[in-house]
């Protein structure tokens, strides 16, 4: 658990609420710097309540967006007891964007100095770091981190926020539709015949289809007593 972690994700904007839960619990199994979160698709879903679609889909958005990103595989395959994890049970290990925040960044750099001395690491870096193992927790994962900035709460929210459902619309042919039905009615009383055989079929269905709309719309915006 980390409360730099935390904090950074409680500040960040993902115009998502499902996408913003999925990210604070990984900052929950983060550390300080934001790397190494690796909890399971259904750990996941069991603590968020989401569905594993949705999981799926929010992990999917938060790395095109820049605030999570694949991090060092090879935490996923360390077991207990110093055995490693197959492969088909590993999951996948994101690093979360802590960094772009600078105030978390001066204060990783001067409290996590002696972590992150490049003096004490080597020059070549394992191949296994970076690759995902192919099971059910990596599917969906992009194949490349995308690299982008995340959204941070002070930044243009503008056009973040999923788009809402629009209203039911009636067609501006409704009275249109209406008065050429009544004057093939009028037409057909006058005549002594149908309406509905003076009426074109397409006019007659056109009609049911805007009554059914104009319904629909009713029963919405109707109050309850």
């Amino acid at each position: 658990m980390s409360n730099i972690a935390l904090s950074w994700a409680f500040k960040c904007h993902v115009g998502n609420a499902s996408a913003k839960a999925v990210l604070v619990y990984l900052a929950d199994r983060a550390d300080d710097d934001g790397s190494a979160a690796y909890p399971k698709i259904e750990t996941i879903v069991n603590v968020t309540e989401l569905s594993e679609r949705t999981v799926r889909s929010s992990l999917k958005l938060l790395q095109e967006r820049g605030f999570i990103r694949r991090g060092d595989q090879r935490y996923a395959r360390l077991g207990k007891g110093g055995r490693n994890r197959l492969p088909q049970y590993c999951q996948v290990v994101w690093d979360l964007a802590v960094e772009t925040d600078p105030s978390n960044l001066t204060w990783i750099r001067e409290t996590h100095a002696a972590e992150h001395d490049p003096a004490t690491m080597g020059a070549d870096v394992d191949p296994e770091a970076g690759t995902v193992v192919e099971n059910g927790d990596s599917k969906d994962v992009l194949p490349e981190n995308v690299g982008t900035e995340p959204i941070s709460s002070s930044a243009n929210l503008a056009g973040l926020e999923n788009e809402p459902e629009p209203a039911l619309q009636i067609s501006q042919g409704w009275k249109t539709s209406r008065n050429q039905l009544c004057k093939s009615r009028r037409a057909g009383k006058r005549a002594g015949t149908s309406s509905a055989n003076l009426a074109p079929l397409a006019l007659q269905i056109s009609h049911l289809q805007l009554c059914k709309s104009r319904r629909a719309v009713y029963i919405r915006i109707k109050p309850s007593r």
